[in-house]
């Protein structure tokens, strides 16, 4: 690719993305879609949490059957834990769903969740019972500045590059989103508007620039 198209794109994305700042910023972004990009794994962060949390990859909303798959319990797995699970089901560009099981108390949610006081959702927040975003996206740099930590030092590599935080307390709860946190690669979380924008404004600009040179090609 030629530097002055790169640099061009660059500048798309960046005034793409100038527009949702107060969505997509240091605080993260909320309740919005998490996007298949290639192949998904997970590995674990860390919790502070007093309930216990199950983490679970849907492949259907809410279905625990397979592929569904869980993926960590919250105060049993160790930090850096990575899990490389099967994903193929799902579509490059399809959504990828997550959620967490709640138990509030020192219980187990069960196998497949039949234990759990609550499950709330990744993406659409019209998805969880009170109607609240539970899920929360951080670049993996936005992530480590906040909270100072490096997440090479729990062995976890550069490609997991979305740090994901679930809010596990019905009604919204303190909104600190550390009641399980993940670090993810194989998806963007991007707000779709952006996606579309450059998607459409991308396409329309190549497809402009071929008709100019064809023009000018026939002068």
């Amino acid at each position: 690719m030629k530097l002055g198209t790169l640099i061009s794109r660059s500048a798309l994305v960046a005034a793409s993305l100038a527009m949702f700042a107060g969505t997509a910023s240091a605080q993260g972004i909320l309740g919005l879609p998490l996007l298949k990009t290639g192949d998904i794994s997970v590995a674990f962060v860390g919790s502070d949490a007093d309930f216990r949390d199950d983490l679970w990859y849907f492949s259907a909303l809410g279905d625990f059957n397979s592929p569904s798959v869980f993926l960590f319990n919250n105060h049993t797995t160790a930090p850096g834990t990575i899990n490389d699970f099967d994903d193929s089901s799902l579509s490059v560009g399809a959504e990828a769903i997550f959620g967490i099981c709640t138990k509030e108390d020192a219980g187990d949610p069960g196998a497949a969740c039949e234990n759990a006081d609550n499950v709330f959702y990744s993406g659409d927040a019209t998805r969880n019972t009170d109607g609240e975003p539970h899920m929360i996206a951080w670049t993996r740099a936005e992530y480590e500045a906040m909270t100072g930590t490096a997440l090479s030092d729990l062995g976890i590599p550069d490609e997991y590059d979305w740090v994901i935080g679930f809010e596990d307390i019905l009604g919204g709860g303190d909104e600190d989103y550390n009641d399980a946190i993940f670090a993810i690669r194989g998806i963007t979380a991007v707000p779709e508007p952006v996606t579309m924008t450059l998607l459409a404004t991308g396409l329309a600009g190549m497809g402009g620039a071929g008709a100019f040179r064809r023009r000018k090609n026939k002068q």
